[in-house]
């Protein structure tokens, strides 16, 4: 069985205005940005 890690940490996700992720709500900052080149 896995743990959810965000509601362990008790911490409130919301969505991100840039990128498709969720991003922490309690966080003092949140960076976004896309991603423009992967690397393997």
């Amino acid at each position: 069985m896995e743990t959810n890690e965000f509601a362990a940490g008790d911490f409130t996700l919301s969505h991100a205005k840039t990128i498709h992720a969720p991003i922490i709500q309690e966080a003092f900052i949140n960076t976004e940005r896309p991603l423009k080149e992967g690397q393997d």
